[in-house]
Formats: C-alpha cells, structure tokens, sequence
C-alpha cells in the first residue's frame, strides 16, 4: 500500500511522503468501519473514511485512483474531442475544451437544440438575458487575451531565436515557383554537360 503514491506522484509531492507512509500505516493498525462488498461501493466507503480526516493523503490518493475514468467513457469522450479538435483547432485550451463539454453535455440533458434551449417565448418583447451577454463578452475579452499573450509569446521567441517572418504565399504560386527553380537548375546542369563535351571533344 506505501507504493499507491507512485501511481499518483502529482497527488503527493516529495514533501508529503512521509505523511503519507505514516497515514498507511497507522491506516493498518487502527479500528477501521466494516466494508460490505456485497452491499457498498469500495469508493463510498472511502468517501466516508475521508469525511473523518484522519487519512487526508491516502483518501485523496485512494479516492482519485478508484474514480479514474476507464472502458467506453473514455473512448467516447475522446470521440467527442475529435469533433471539436482538428487541425484548425489544434491549440485549443483545456478551458476551452471543458466549456464546450459542458454546454454539449448540457443541452444533451434537456434533449434540445442551442436555439431552443435559449430562445424566448417572444423575441420582441421578452427581456433579453443579462447574464448570457455578459458571458459572452467576458468570452470575447478573454479570447483576445489569449490571442494577444500568444502573439506576444511568438514574437519573443522570434527575436530570441533571430527569426524573421516570410510572406505566405499560396500553395498556387509555391508549385509554381518551385517548377522555375528546377528548369533553372536543368537548364545549368544541361549547359554545363554541353561545356563538357565540347572539351572532351
């Protein structure tokens, strides 16, 4: 049981190793509530024993492990991330991510669509949510936000590194210039061995 830290190092930290062993071991000699595994979750159980304080650390340990997400959960919620994740969303936060979660897994309760679930009886008169606006532009503020330390991030890495930004320019007009630089290259390589057989000559 003192080895239980391992699986979880970002629950105990160093410091609170010895804490740790210390709790395991008085866990094992001291008078503990029955356990029926017959009649009560492993997890209820250690849920109860946290609410006594007295194995702070290893509830906490045990408690996260028991709750870990496994089998079809997992799969299915990392199928939900590929619909929201792709390559032109890629640097998504895990802010981000678990708001959208919440609002799918939201309107997935109430078995309604975004425009349902918001709508007002009547749009011309009834009164408009304060609230969603203001989370709205909260949204909006923190997006620029982000974008703007990001952009600041690049920059800095930029003038570190002595980097210097190109022009895009379309995948068109990459091929394009791409194919001048290799007739360029054959038409060299094709009067250089015409140079060559004329001395040989």
């Amino acid at each position: 049981m003192l080895q239980i830290s391992s699986l979880a190092p970002t629950l105990v930290t160093e410091d609170q190793k010895d804490s740790f062993d210390l709790e395991v071991r008085r866990f094992h000699v001291d008078a503990l509530p029955d356990f029926d595994s017959k009649r009560q979750r492993i997890d209820i159980w250690w849920k109860s024993l946290s609410a006594t304080g007295k194995y702070p650390l290893l509830c906490k340990t045990s408690l996260s492990l028991l709750t870990c997400f496994h089998g079809p959960k997992v799969e299915s919620t990392f199928s939900e991330m590929n619909d929201v994740m792709d390559a032109q969303s890629s640097r998504m936060n895990i802010a981000t991510l678990d708001a959208l979660h919440t609002i799918r897994y939201r309107l997935k309760s109430q078995s309604k669509p975004s425009y349902k679930y918001f709508a007002r009886k009547d749009p011309a008169y009834d009164a408009i949510d304060a609230s969603l606006c203001g989370n709205f532009r909260l949204a909006s503020q923190n997006r620029r936000k982000e974008q703007e330390h990001r952009r600041r991030i690049l920059d800095e890495n930029k003038s570190t590194l002595n980097l210097h930004s190109l022009d895009a320019v379309s995948k068109a007009a990459s091929k394009k210039m791409s194919s001048k630089i290799l007739k360029r290259a054959l038409k060299k390589h094709t009067s250089s061995l015409a140079k060559r057989a004329k001395i040989s000559n």
